[in-house]
């Protein structure tokens, strides 16, 4: 009992292993090339965009404001933790790129009803939409009040839950 082990493989294994990688690669290329398997979505028209600063507060909270200093709401806690983990998630290409805090957040509302939150400095986006309605809602609430704050008339007929059924996919 020497302790010696065989840890040779067989050839053939090693060989269909290779084969399996390069293969892989290959199509992965191909695909890539020829855009064969890749998922496109055309995008719609952009009916309003609103630069916000989105800027946490030591308690908890989240001041919004317009570029212009307009207050746009303050988030109490309740209101604040989802708006804080879309901050989060920005908040990682935000330092690797070393912007301040204040630089603004485009909040991009399309035809289709998608709403969009992009980072003007590192251009991330999140489509607010995917993480269901009550998330979205303090996004489109936000979005509803710069709206307000920023046009000068509004549409008689359009009513605040109309639009925000729009805003919500029509959900």
């Amino acid at each position: 009992m020497s302790g010696d082990h065989n840890l040779d493989l067989p050839k053939p294994l090693l060989f269909a292993a290779g084969l399996l990688i390069v293969g892989s690669l290959l199509l992965a290329y191909w695909g890539r090339q020829t855009g064969i398997g890749r998922i496109t979505v055309a995008e719609s028209a952009v009916v309003a965009a609103y630069e916000l600063r989105l800027l946490p507060q030591g308690n908890g909270t989240i001041d919004v404001y317009l570029t212009d200093g307009t207050l746009v709401r303050h988030l109490p806690i309740e209101q604040a933790g989802f708006v804080s983990g879309v901050l989060r998630g920005f908040s990682r290409g935000r330092s690797l790129a070393k912007v301040p805090g204040d630089v603004p957040f485009s909040l991009i509302r399309y035809t289709d009803g998608k709403l969009v939150l992009e980072d003007t400095a590192t251009l991330e986006r999140v489509v607010i939409d995917v993480f269901g309605p009550t998330n979205a809602k303090t996004f489109v609430d936000l979005w509803l009040i710069s709206d307000d704050l920023m046009t000068t008339s509004s549409t008689p007929s359009t009513t605040e839950s109309d639009r925000f059924a729009s805003l919500a996919g029509g959900h």
